[in-house]
């Protein structure tokens, strides 16, 4: 459980001249700034806050309890990089399955029959139709775009 936080009206200034660093620092300052029990703070429970800022809960709180540890030394604490979720073999067998006939009673690929027959082919061993939709929108590729020409016609 993180520990309440009740900010001085100082803390509330320092943490004000803090914002614009980027956009993950304001998100955990802002944090603070909504849970602040102070007198001067809303005092808003961490529900709320989660909504409002748009973070899970154990985001909310480690951010609560960084504050506790750090000050505001944690807001300026680089974000861990992200892991690539699909190695480069992995995109390109999904683009191989894109040139592929869709399967039996469908015209065209949609992200969640892509998703689909991409287990299906033990290219990936699980895979979201939105990890799909990212992957091909860094490529370039929108299947929802009626432009998009990668449909099947075995009439040629």
């Amino acid at each position: 459980m993180a520990p309440t936080i009740s900010l001085t009206p100082e803390e509330r200034k320092a943490i004000h001249s803090h914002m614009g660093l980027d956009e993950t620092a304001n998100k955990r300052l802002r944090v603070l700034l909504l849970v602040d029990q102070g007198p001067d703070g809303p005092a808003l429970s961490k529900d709320r806050v989660k909504r409002l800022v748009r973070l899970p809960d154990q985001t909310v709180d480690r951010v609560i309890s960084l504050y506790a540890e750090m000050g505001l030394e944690f807001a300026k604490r680089p974000v861990r990089p992200t892991r690539r979720k699909l190695t480069f073999a992995q995109q390109r067998d999904i683009l191989r399955v894109l040139e592929t006939a869709p399967p039996e009673g469908k015209s065209r690929w949609t992200y969640k029959l892509l998703a689909s027959e991409l287990q299906r082919r033990g290219v990936v061993n699980s895979i979201t139709s939105e990890t799909v939709r990212r992957l091909l929108r860094e490529l370039g590729v929108d299947l929802s775009d009626p432009s998009f020409s990668v449909t099947y016609d075995p009439s040629k």
